[in-house]
Protein backbone atom coordinates (compact mmCIF):
# COMPACT_ATOMS: atom_id res chain seq x y z
CA UNK A 1 0.00 0.00 0.00
CA UNK A 2 1.27 3.86 -1.21
CA UNK A 3 1.51 5.69 2.18
CA UNK A 4 1.46 9.39 2.41
CA UNK A 5 4.49 9.91 5.09
CA UNK A 6 7.45 7.06 6.46
CA UNK A 7 6.82 6.09 9.76
CA UNK A 8 9.11 7.15 12.23
CA UNK A 9 8.97 4.77 15.07
CA UNK A 10 10.48 7.19 17.35
CA UNK A 11 8.99 9.57 19.76
CA UNK A 12 5.52 11.09 18.20
CA UNK A 13 5.17 14.54 17.66
CA UNK A 14 3.51 16.87 20.24
CA UNK A 15 0.22 17.05 18.48
CA UNK A 16 0.01 13.27 18.01
CA UNK A 17 0.44 12.20 21.60
CA UNK A 18 -3.27 14.01 22.55
CA UNK A 19 -4.61 11.26 20.42
CA UNK A 20 -3.07 8.43 22.54
CA UNK A 21 -5.23 9.42 25.71
CA UNK A 22 -7.94 8.42 23.51
CA UNK A 23 -8.03 4.22 24.26
CA UNK A 24 -8.36 4.36 27.96
CA UNK A 25 -11.30 5.75 28.11
CA UNK A 26 -12.84 7.41 25.01
CA UNK A 27 -12.75 10.34 27.01
CA UNK A 28 -10.47 11.63 24.49
CA UNK A 29 -9.48 15.47 23.63
CA UNK A 30 -11.21 17.58 25.63
CA UNK A 31 -11.12 15.89 29.23
CA UNK A 32 -8.05 18.04 29.83
CA UNK A 33 -8.51 21.16 28.41
CA UNK A 34 -9.79 24.56 29.61
CA UNK A 35 -13.13 25.82 27.29
CA UNK A 36 -14.20 29.33 27.74
CA UNK A 37 -16.75 29.60 24.74
CA UNK A 38 -20.58 29.97 26.01
CA UNK A 39 -23.27 27.64 24.31
CA UNK A 40 -26.88 27.67 24.01
CA UNK A 41 -29.25 25.25 24.03
CA UNK A 42 -32.76 23.85 24.73
CA UNK A 43 -32.49 21.97 28.04
CA UNK A 44 -32.27 18.29 27.83
CA UNK A 45 -34.94 15.89 28.92
CA UNK A 46 -34.75 12.81 30.18
CA UNK A 47 -37.41 10.63 28.04
CA UNK A 48 -38.80 8.11 30.21
CA UNK A 49 -42.51 7.56 27.97
CA UNK A 50 -43.21 4.36 26.87
CA UNK A 51 -43.10 3.22 22.66
CA UNK A 52 -46.96 4.10 20.99
CA UNK A 53 -46.93 0.29 21.13
CA UNK A 54 -49.43 -1.97 23.08
CA UNK A 55 -46.98 -5.50 23.71
CA UNK A 56 -48.44 -8.61 22.95
CA UNK A 57 -49.09 -11.38 26.34
CA UNK A 58 -47.35 -14.52 25.33
CA UNK A 59 -46.95 -17.34 27.47
CA UNK A 60 -43.77 -20.18 27.09
CA UNK A 61 -44.22 -23.57 28.59
CA UNK A 62 -41.32 -25.15 29.32
CA UNK A 63 -39.70 -27.37 26.25
CA UNK A 64 -39.74 -30.96 26.84
CA UNK A 65 -35.08 -32.19 25.65
CA UNK A 66 -35.33 -35.24 24.85
CA UNK A 67 -32.08 -37.92 24.21
CA UNK A 68 -29.78 -35.10 26.49
CA UNK A 69 -30.34 -35.81 30.19
CA UNK A 70 -27.35 -33.16 31.20
CA UNK A 71 -29.29 -30.76 29.09
CA UNK A 72 -27.64 -27.87 27.52
CA UNK A 73 -26.44 -25.64 30.31
CA UNK A 74 -29.39 -23.41 30.10
CA UNK A 75 -33.13 -23.84 29.91
CA UNK A 76 -34.73 -23.24 25.87
CA UNK A 77 -37.82 -21.97 27.03
CA UNK A 78 -35.72 -19.10 29.07
CA UNK A 79 -33.84 -18.43 25.95
CA UNK A 80 -37.07 -17.43 23.82
CA UNK A 81 -38.89 -15.80 26.69
CA UNK A 82 -35.50 -13.50 27.61
CA UNK A 83 -35.81 -12.46 23.46
CA UNK A 84 -38.82 -12.13 23.45
CA UNK A 85 -38.64 -9.73 26.48
CA UNK A 86 -36.33 -7.74 24.81
CA UNK A 87 -38.09 -7.38 21.72
CA UNK A 88 -39.94 -5.15 23.96
CA UNK A 89 -42.82 -6.18 21.74
CA UNK A 90 -44.29 -8.52 24.15
CA UNK A 91 -45.59 -9.32 27.77
CA UNK A 92 -44.09 -12.40 28.65
CA UNK A 93 -46.70 -13.90 31.06
CA UNK A 94 -45.59 -16.41 34.27
CA UNK A 95 -47.26 -19.76 33.58
CA UNK A 96 -47.83 -21.28 37.49
CA UNK A 97 -46.45 -24.36 38.69
CA UNK A 98 -43.88 -24.37 36.02
CA UNK A 99 -40.98 -26.71 37.21
CA UNK A 100 -44.05 -29.73 37.38
CA UNK A 101 -44.47 -29.12 33.64
CA UNK A 102 -40.98 -29.61 32.52
CA UNK A 103 -40.27 -32.90 30.26
CA UNK A 104 -44.12 -32.92 29.73
CA UNK A 105 -45.97 -32.03 27.12
CA UNK A 106 -48.74 -29.31 28.04
CA UNK A 107 -52.62 -31.10 27.67
CA UNK A 108 -54.71 -28.86 25.94
CA UNK A 109 -56.63 -28.00 28.67
CA UNK A 110 -53.63 -26.18 30.41
CA UNK A 111 -53.27 -24.17 26.80
CA UNK A 112 -57.26 -23.40 26.51
CA UNK A 113 -56.77 -22.28 30.25
CA UNK A 114 -53.52 -19.99 29.19
CA UNK A 115 -55.81 -18.91 26.20
CA UNK A 116 -58.76 -17.80 28.74
CA UNK A 117 -57.34 -15.85 30.72
CA UNK A 118 -56.45 -13.36 28.37
CA UNK A 119 -52.96 -14.86 26.71
CA UNK A 120 -54.13 -16.07 22.92
CA UNK A 121 -50.26 -16.89 21.97
CA UNK A 122 -48.52 -19.55 23.91
CA UNK A 123 -45.41 -21.53 22.18
CA UNK A 124 -44.38 -25.02 23.29
CA UNK A 125 -41.19 -26.39 22.10
CA UNK A 126 -39.26 -29.73 22.13
CA UNK A 127 -35.68 -31.17 21.46
CA UNK A 128 -34.57 -34.16 20.36
CA UNK A 129 -31.32 -35.88 20.19
CA UNK A 130 -31.07 -38.08 17.05
CA UNK A 131 -27.59 -40.43 16.12
CA UNK A 132 -27.18 -41.71 12.72
CA UNK A 133 -26.79 -44.99 13.29
CA UNK A 134 -23.86 -45.71 10.19
CA UNK A 135 -22.22 -42.40 10.69
CA UNK A 136 -22.95 -42.21 14.63
CA UNK A 137 -23.13 -38.42 14.22
CA UNK A 138 -25.46 -36.47 16.43
CA UNK A 139 -28.05 -34.50 15.71
CA UNK A 140 -30.35 -32.11 17.13
CA UNK A 141 -34.00 -31.11 15.82
CA UNK A 142 -36.26 -28.28 17.13
CA UNK A 143 -39.85 -28.85 17.09
CA UNK A 144 -41.68 -25.86 18.18
CA UNK A 145 -45.91 -25.40 18.12
CA UNK A 146 -47.69 -22.14 18.29
CA UNK A 147 -50.65 -21.70 19.78
CA UNK A 148 -53.10 -18.98 19.33
CA UNK A 149 -56.96 -17.86 19.94
CA UNK A 150 -59.31 -18.15 23.17
CA UNK A 151 -59.42 -22.08 22.29
CA UNK A 152 -55.82 -21.85 21.98
CA UNK A 153 -55.48 -23.74 18.61
CA UNK A 154 -52.46 -25.16 16.82
CA UNK A 155 -51.82 -22.56 14.10
CA UNK A 156 -47.69 -23.31 13.14
CA UNK A 157 -45.55 -26.24 13.27
CA UNK A 158 -42.00 -25.32 12.70
CA UNK A 159 -38.55 -27.93 12.48
CA UNK A 160 -35.10 -26.41 12.81
CA UNK A 161 -32.58 -29.01 13.09
CA UNK A 162 -28.54 -28.68 13.34
CA UNK A 163 -25.73 -29.99 15.73
CA UNK A 164 -25.83 -29.18 19.59
CA UNK A 165 -23.40 -26.05 19.21
CA UNK A 166 -26.42 -24.75 16.93
CA UNK A 167 -29.39 -25.15 19.11
CA UNK A 168 -29.18 -21.92 20.87
CA UNK A 169 -29.34 -20.27 17.76
CA UNK A 170 -32.19 -22.40 16.91
CA UNK A 171 -33.67 -21.35 19.67
CA UNK A 172 -32.90 -17.44 18.32
CA UNK A 173 -34.59 -18.36 14.72
CA UNK A 174 -37.53 -19.22 16.65
CA UNK A 175 -38.08 -15.92 18.34
CA UNK A 176 -37.58 -14.07 15.92
CA UNK A 177 -40.15 -15.72 13.64
CA UNK A 178 -42.36 -15.14 16.26
CA UNK A 179 -41.37 -11.11 16.33
CA UNK A 180 -41.87 -11.01 12.95
CA UNK A 181 -44.92 -12.75 12.60
CA UNK A 182 -47.00 -10.78 15.21
CA UNK A 183 -45.62 -7.48 14.79
CA UNK A 184 -44.09 -7.26 11.37
CA UNK A 185 -40.68 -6.58 12.50
CA UNK A 186 -37.41 -8.38 12.30
CA UNK A 187 -35.86 -9.48 15.69
CA UNK A 188 -32.25 -9.34 16.73
CA UNK A 189 -32.02 -12.65 18.52
CA UNK A 190 -28.47 -14.16 17.29
CA UNK A 191 -26.78 -11.03 16.72
CA UNK A 192 -23.24 -10.16 18.00
CA UNK A 193 -21.59 -7.82 20.10
CA UNK A 194 -17.88 -7.20 19.84
CA UNK A 195 -15.68 -5.94 22.44
CA UNK A 196 -12.75 -5.14 23.97
CA UNK A 197 -11.40 -6.84 26.66
CA UNK A 198 -8.71 -5.98 28.99
CA UNK A 199 -7.37 -8.79 31.32
CA UNK A 200 -5.08 -8.12 34.75
CA UNK A 201 -2.04 -8.57 32.48
CA UNK A 202 -2.96 -4.99 30.95
CA UNK A 203 -3.30 -6.42 27.16
CA UNK A 204 -6.51 -5.67 25.46
CA UNK A 205 -8.28 -8.06 22.90
CA UNK A 206 -11.07 -8.31 20.92
CA UNK A 207 -14.09 -10.69 21.90
CA UNK A 208 -16.97 -11.48 20.93
CA UNK A 209 -20.45 -12.51 22.15
CA UNK A 210 -24.23 -13.23 21.92
CA UNK A 211 -26.38 -10.12 22.29
CA UNK A 212 -27.68 -11.27 25.14
CA UNK A 213 -23.58 -11.59 26.36
CA UNK A 214 -23.63 -15.39 25.90
CA UNK A 215 -20.63 -17.15 25.65
CA UNK A 216 -17.86 -14.09 25.06
CA UNK A 217 -15.20 -15.69 22.92
CA UNK A 218 -11.85 -14.58 21.57
CA UNK A 219 -11.32 -12.98 18.28
CA UNK A 220 -8.23 -11.50 18.49
CA UNK A 221 -5.19 -13.08 20.55
CA UNK A 222 -1.97 -11.23 18.66
CA UNK A 223 1.31 -9.94 20.86
CA UNK A 224 0.05 -6.51 20.45
CA UNK A 225 -0.64 -4.72 23.76
CA UNK A 226 -3.48 -2.98 22.30
CA UNK A 227 -6.28 -3.73 19.94
CA UNK A 228 -8.94 -1.45 20.18
CA UNK A 229 -12.39 0.18 18.68
CA UNK A 230 -13.67 -2.92 16.93
CA UNK A 231 -16.32 -2.44 13.92
CA UNK A 232 -18.24 -4.30 12.07
CA UNK A 233 -18.47 -4.74 8.33
CA UNK A 234 -22.35 -3.76 7.08
CA UNK A 235 -22.86 -7.56 6.85
CA UNK A 236 -20.28 -8.63 9.24
CA UNK A 237 -17.78 -10.58 7.05
CA UNK A 238 -14.72 -8.27 8.26
CA UNK A 239 -13.93 -6.24 11.54
CA UNK A 240 -12.34 -3.04 11.42
CA UNK A 241 -10.16 -2.10 14.92
CA UNK A 242 -7.01 -0.05 15.52
CA UNK A 243 -4.07 -2.58 16.78
CA UNK A 244 -0.40 -2.17 17.84
CA UNK A 245 0.57 -5.05 16.07
CA UNK A 246 3.11 -3.33 14.12
CA UNK A 247 4.53 -1.61 17.06
CA UNK A 248 2.08 1.79 16.25
CA UNK A 249 -1.59 2.00 16.01
CA UNK A 250 -2.69 1.07 12.79
CA UNK A 251 -6.12 -0.02 11.29
CA UNK A 252 -6.42 -3.37 11.02
CA UNK A 253 -9.23 -5.57 9.23
CA UNK A 254 -9.95 -9.05 10.03
CA UNK A 255 -11.27 -11.27 7.53
CA UNK A 256 -13.64 -13.42 10.02
CA UNK A 257 -14.20 -16.30 7.83
CA UNK A 258 -10.49 -16.80 7.22
CA UNK A 259 -9.36 -15.36 10.41
CA UNK A 260 -6.51 -13.33 8.55
CA UNK A 261 -5.63 -9.78 9.61
CA UNK A 262 -4.84 -7.01 6.82
CA UNK A 263 -2.98 -3.70 7.83
CA UNK A 264 -4.82 -1.35 5.75
CA UNK A 265 -4.29 2.21 7.04
CA UNK A 266 -0.25 2.44 8.71
CA UNK A 267 0.42 6.60 8.53
CA UNK A 268 2.73 8.07 10.94
CA UNK A 269 0.91 8.60 14.02
CA UNK A 270 -1.80 7.91 15.07
CA UNK A 271 -4.53 5.90 13.13
CA UNK A 272 -8.03 5.03 15.02
CA UNK A 273 -11.65 5.19 15.11
CA UNK A 274 -12.91 3.00 11.71
CA UNK A 275 -16.06 3.08 10.49
CA UNK A 276 -17.16 1.17 7.55
CA UNK A 277 -19.27 2.95 4.60
CA UNK A 278 -22.99 1.49 3.89
CA UNK A 279 -22.15 -0.51 1.41
CA UNK A 280 -18.60 -1.74 2.96
CA UNK A 281 -16.52 -0.16 -0.09
CA UNK A 282 -14.73 2.64 2.36
CA UNK A 283 -13.56 3.20 5.91
CA UNK A 284 -13.67 6.33 7.45
CA UNK A 285 -11.37 7.00 10.66
CA UNK A 286 -9.37 9.42 11.77
CA UNK A 287 -5.34 10.51 12.06
CA UNK A 288 -2.77 12.27 13.27
CA UNK A 289 -0.10 11.82 10.96
CA UNK A 290 -0.17 15.60 9.14
CA UNK A 291 -0.19 17.03 12.64
CA UNK A 292 -3.53 17.27 14.40
CA UNK A 293 -6.37 14.56 14.33
CA UNK A 294 -8.50 14.89 11.10
CA UNK A 295 -11.01 12.88 9.22
CA UNK A 296 -10.40 10.71 6.12
CA UNK A 297 -11.80 8.24 3.88
CA UNK A 298 -9.85 4.88 2.09
CA UNK A 299 -10.71 1.84 0.19
CA UNK A 300 -11.48 -0.87 2.68
CA UNK A 301 -10.04 -3.59 0.30
CA UNK A 302 -6.55 -2.19 0.15
CA UNK A 303 -6.26 1.57 1.75
CA UNK A 304 -6.03 3.06 -1.78
CA UNK A 305 -7.79 6.20 -2.69
CA UNK A 306 -6.54 8.44 0.50
CA UNK A 307 -9.35 11.40 0.49
CA UNK A 308 -9.30 13.97 3.60
CA UNK A 309 -12.49 15.52 4.67
CA UNK A 310 -11.69 17.67 7.57
CA UNK A 311 -8.95 20.79 7.35
CA UNK A 312 -9.37 22.56 10.69
CA UNK A 313 -5.83 23.91 11.46
CA UNK A 314 -5.25 23.41 15.36
CA UNK A 315 -8.51 21.46 16.35
CA UNK A 316 -8.70 17.69 16.33
CA UNK A 317 -11.71 15.64 14.30
CA UNK A 318 -12.44 11.97 15.13
CA UNK A 319 -14.75 9.14 15.83
CA UNK A 320 -16.41 9.67 12.26
CA UNK A 321 -19.98 7.41 11.64
CA UNK A 322 -21.58 7.28 8.66
CA UNK A 323 -25.52 7.74 8.20
CA UNK A 324 -27.60 4.61 6.35
CA UNK A 325 -27.69 6.42 3.09
CA UNK A 326 -23.87 7.00 2.94
CA UNK A 327 -24.85 10.54 2.39
CA UNK A 328 -23.57 11.89 5.21
CA UNK A 329 -20.60 11.68 8.10
CA UNK A 330 -20.86 12.68 12.20
CA UNK A 331 -17.90 13.33 14.33
CA UNK A 332 -16.56 14.63 17.18
CA UNK A 333 -14.65 17.83 17.49
CA UNK A 334 -13.29 20.57 19.68
CA UNK A 335 -12.88 23.35 16.75
CA UNK A 336 -15.73 25.60 18.99
CA UNK A 337 -13.22 25.30 21.74
CA UNK A 338 -15.70 22.66 23.80
CA UNK A 339 -16.38 19.11 22.53
CA UNK A 340 -19.69 18.78 20.11
CA UNK A 341 -20.83 16.36 17.44
CA UNK A 342 -20.98 17.41 13.88
CA UNK A 343 -21.99 16.27 10.61
CA UNK A 344 -21.14 16.86 7.22
CA UNK A 345 -21.78 15.79 3.85
CA UNK A 346 -19.99 12.37 2.85
CA UNK A 347 -17.28 14.82 0.73
CA UNK A 348 -16.28 16.88 3.63
CA UNK A 349 -18.68 19.78 2.74
CA UNK A 350 -21.73 21.35 4.60
CA UNK A 351 -20.57 20.83 7.78
CA UNK A 352 -22.84 21.62 10.79
CA UNK A 353 -22.70 21.36 14.62
CA UNK A 354 -25.53 19.42 16.07
CA UNK A 355 -24.86 19.27 19.90
CA UNK A 356 -24.83 22.80 22.28
CA UNK A 357 -25.79 21.34 25.92
CA UNK A 358 -23.04 20.56 27.54
CA UNK A 359 -19.18 21.12 27.35
CA UNK A 360 -18.24 17.35 26.08
CA UNK A 361 -20.42 15.25 23.66
CA UNK A 362 -18.18 12.74 21.80
CA UNK A 363 -18.34 9.45 20.03
CA UNK A 364 -21.10 9.33 17.90
CA UNK A 365 -23.00 6.45 16.59
CA UNK A 366 -25.90 6.50 13.91
CA UNK A 367 -28.84 4.64 14.12
CA UNK A 368 -29.42 2.08 11.49
CA UNK A 369 -32.70 3.33 10.98
CA UNK A 370 -31.03 6.60 10.59
CA UNK A 371 -33.76 9.00 12.98
CA UNK A 372 -31.05 9.27 15.89
CA UNK A 373 -27.21 10.24 16.53
CA UNK A 374 -26.32 8.35 19.88
CA UNK A 375 -23.27 9.82 21.55
CA UNK A 376 -21.62 10.25 24.95
CA UNK A 377 -22.53 13.57 26.81
CA UNK A 378 -21.09 14.65 30.04
CA UNK A 379 -23.63 15.00 32.88
CA UNK A 380 -24.24 16.42 36.39
CA UNK A 381 -21.33 15.93 38.88
CA UNK A 382 -19.51 15.30 35.96
CA UNK A 383 -20.64 11.88 34.69
CA UNK A 384 -20.69 10.41 31.23
CA UNK A 385 -23.87 9.41 30.12
CA UNK A 386 -25.49 8.24 26.97
CA UNK A 387 -27.66 10.72 24.79
CA UNK A 388 -29.31 10.90 21.35
CA UNK A 389 -30.25 13.72 19.09
CA UNK A 390 -31.56 13.69 15.43
CA UNK A 391 -29.76 14.31 12.62
CA UNK A 392 -30.88 18.11 12.35
CA UNK A 393 -29.64 18.35 16.24
CA UNK A 394 -33.64 19.90 17.37
CA UNK A 395 -34.15 16.65 19.30
CA UNK A 396 -31.63 15.81 22.46
CA UNK A 397 -32.22 13.28 25.04
CA UNK A 398 -30.82 11.87 27.82
CA UNK A 399 -31.27 8.37 27.59
CA UNK A 400 -29.61 7.09 30.65
CA UNK A 401 -29.25 8.18 33.88
CA UNK A 402 -27.44 5.70 36.41
CA UNK A 403 -24.30 5.83 38.14
CA UNK A 404 -20.42 5.77 36.72
CA UNK A 405 -19.62 6.55 33.42
CA UNK A 406 -21.75 5.32 30.43
CA UNK A 407 -19.53 5.50 27.09
CA UNK A 408 -19.04 4.57 23.47
CA UNK A 409 -22.41 3.75 22.18
CA UNK A 410 -23.40 1.22 19.31
CA UNK A 411 -26.98 0.74 17.89
CA UNK A 412 -28.90 -2.65 17.43
CA UNK A 413 -29.44 -3.45 14.08
CA UNK A 414 -32.98 -2.51 14.83
CA UNK A 415 -32.35 0.43 16.39
CA UNK A 416 -34.04 -0.04 19.56
CA UNK A 417 -31.41 -0.72 21.62
CA UNK A 418 -28.23 1.12 22.88
CA UNK A 419 -25.19 -0.95 24.00
CA UNK A 420 -22.57 0.72 25.74
CA UNK A 421 -19.96 0.17 28.69
CA UNK A 422 -20.41 1.24 31.99
CA UNK A 423 -17.42 2.43 34.53
CA UNK A 424 -17.75 2.19 37.93
CA UNK A 425 -15.81 1.63 41.27
CA UNK A 426 -13.05 0.29 38.98
CA UNK A 427 -15.16 -1.91 37.01
CA UNK A 428 -16.12 -1.93 33.61
CA UNK A 429 -18.38 -3.99 32.26
CA UNK A 430 -20.58 -3.73 28.80
CA UNK A 431 -24.76 -2.89 29.19
CA UNK A 432 -27.20 -2.58 26.95
CA UNK A 433 -30.85 -0.63 27.52
CA UNK A 434 -33.60 0.62 25.24
CA UNK A 435 -33.71 3.74 23.44
CA UNK A 436 -35.79 5.11 25.76
CA UNK A 437 -33.45 4.71 28.77
CA UNK A 438 -35.41 1.78 29.96
CA UNK A 439 -34.17 -2.31 30.32
CA UNK A 440 -31.08 -1.30 31.21
CA UNK A 441 -28.81 -4.78 31.51
CA UNK A 442 -25.59 -6.01 32.07
CA UNK A 443 -23.80 -8.35 29.42
CA UNK A 444 -20.54 -9.01 30.77
CA UNK A 445 -19.15 -10.44 34.26
CA UNK A 446 -15.72 -11.84 35.30
CA UNK A 447 -12.55 -10.37 36.33
CA UNK A 448 -11.92 -8.39 32.87
CA UNK A 449 -12.54 -4.99 32.35
CA UNK A 450 -15.05 -4.95 28.89
CA UNK A 451 -15.20 -1.45 27.10
CA UNK A 452 -15.59 -0.33 23.00
CA UNK A 453 -18.81 -2.29 22.40
CA UNK A 454 -20.15 -3.01 18.62
CA UNK A 455 -23.20 -4.44 17.77
CA UNK A 456 -22.83 -6.49 14.31
CA UNK A 457 -25.62 -6.27 11.72
CA UNK A 458 -28.34 -9.06 10.41
CA UNK A 459 -26.48 -12.15 9.10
Amino acid sequence: MQQKYVRNRGILPTGHILLLALWFCFGWVGSNLVFTEKTFAADLFIETSRMNFEPIPVAVFPFRVDGLPEGFGYFPEEVVKADLHRSQLFDVRQIDDMENLRRKTPQRSLIQRVSNAGVHVSLWGKIERQVDQSTRKEQFVLHAFLFEGEAGRKVLRKKYTGSKKLVRKMIHRLSNMIIERYTGERGIAGTQIAFVAETNGGSKQLRVMGYDGYRPQPITDNTAPLNLFPRWSPKNHFLAFTSYLDDNPDIHVLDLKTGKTKNVVAYEGANITPSWSPDGKQLAFASSFDGDSEIYTIQADDGSRLQQLTVNGSASDFAPTWSPSGMEIAFSSDRGNSLQIYVMDADGSNVRRLTYDGRYNTAPAWSPDGFWIAYTCRKKRGRLQICRVSPDGRNPVQVTDGPGDHESPSWSPDSRHIVFSLTSRGQSHIHSVYRDGRGLEQLTRGSYRASSPSWGAWK
